[in-house]
């Protein structure tokens, strides 16, 4: 038998393991699995070269990826191969290339072949599954009984996890997850998020890329990856209608052309953030209109906002509750002027920026209606946190 086995090295060693039940004599291929450890389970490792004319057996169970894409392929099949032998794909479609093996059961080089798994799922040409050398399941190979059984288990055991902040094993999609669990990394992620939810009132025209400049703790590369993901479900919540999370956010941006990198922590930071203050996080978002640059950060859980472009506050502007944002058009103080349309939202605290550009209105709860314009300057927009 040849188990050709790539990167699921415990598969690898079951199943060779099992046939040797069969009286087989097991050959395998994992570039993950050294010669010393295959030979403890009496399985001899050999290149591939070696295993396509020794084989009676071939079984693959690995993933679908572009080096393995078409592995057992014209070439393997019709000249390399042993004739008579017997080909076992219950890994993934595309693995073996279908008409080639086709091609090498009519012609007697393949003397049979069993198949779970299709390049085109249903099948759209039933060629291969009518053949009568083949035995062909519909990608249901392993749903046993106890199969199910394990699997109902084993999910039940990832939720519990998953809600006591436990570890996840095998995500797929939401590598950030795992961040976000921690309890040390839960008040930046809020910070990049509500950092993404202001950029995304101030930014006028579609969003096209998103630049994060972590400074301190964020340098950890984990968390940094995390924080992306936070400041795009930020970016994202009032165009998905609220449906933008830690999961999906990466998907909605790259389907709506949004980029997002990080770059390496840099000293832009230090001259805005206050003495003492270590981590920060800067937030670069372009549109096709205008951009943003803001910088925060986050202190006993509550994320603060230190700078929009250049300008800065004295006093950190807490992201919490219902923020309106303007900005000034002209030399002046409009302090009173905003406070006063802002009655009905139950105004808590009103706080201009360096220099007076920009002004942060925290109200207790959302405005529908503004009761006036202030002259001299522009209503940028509202964001509830």
């Amino acid at each position: 038998m040849n188990h050709l086995r790539h990167l699921q090295v415990t598969s690898f060693l079951q199943v060779a393991h099992r046939m040797q039940a069969f009286n087989m004599t097991c050959i395998g291929y994992d570039p993950f699995v050294s010669a010393a450890a295959a030979a403890e389970w009496n399985i001899e490792a050999l290149p591939l070269d070696e295993i396509w004319p020794r084989a009676d057996y071939i079984t693959v169970h690995t993933p679908l990826l572009p080096h393995t894409r078409n592995l057992l392929g014209e070439e393997v099949l019709m000249t390399k191969c042993k004739p008579g032998v017997k080909v076992v794909n219950v890994a993934r479609g595309g693995i073996v290339d279908e008409a080639a093996l086709l091609r090498a059961l009519e012609a007697g080089r393949c003397g049979g072949a069993g198949l779970d798994v299709f390049t085109t799922e249903p099948p759209t040409d039933y060629a291969l599954c009518r053949h009568p050398k083949v035995v062909c399941t519909p990608h249901l190979g392993a749903s046993t009984f106890e199969a199910q059984e394990r699997v109902a288990e084993e999910l039940a055991d990832q939720m519990v996890s998953a809600v006591s902040g436990g570890p996840i094993a095998g995500l797929v999609n939401g590598g950030a997850l795992a961040t976000a669990n921690s309890s040390d990394a839960q008040p930046w992620l809020a910070l990049a998020s509500a950092l993404g939810q202001v950029a995304e009132v101030i930014v006028s025209g579609p969003l096209t890329s998103v630049t994060l400049v972590p400074a301190g703790a964020f340098a950890n590369k984990n968390l940094a990856n995390a924080l992306c993901s936070a400041v795009l479900a930020g970016l994202l919540k009032r165009s998905s209608s609220g449906t933008a999370n830690l999961i999906n956010s990466c998907v909605l941006a790259q389907d709506s052309n949004i980029s997002c990198e990080i770059v390496p922590p840099s000293d832009e930071l230090k001259p805005i953030l206050p003495s003492g203050v270590d981590n920060g996080l800067l937030v670069a978002v372009s549109g096709a209109n205008s951009n943003v640059k803001l910088v925060g950060s986050s202190a006993n859980g509550l994320p603060l906002l230190y700078s929009v472009n250049d300008s800065s506050w004295p006093i950190a502007v807490p992201l919490s509750r219902s923020l309106v944002l303007y900005r000034s058009l002209a030399a002046s103080s409009p302090l009173p002027a905003i406070a006063a349309t802002l009655v009905k939202g139950g105004l808590l605290s009103l706080a201009s920026s360096a220099g007076g550009l920009w002004h942060v209105a925290t109200l207790d709860s959302p405005v529908t209606e503004l009761d006036a314009k202030v002259q001299d300057v522009e209503y940028v927009g509202q964001v509830s946190l």
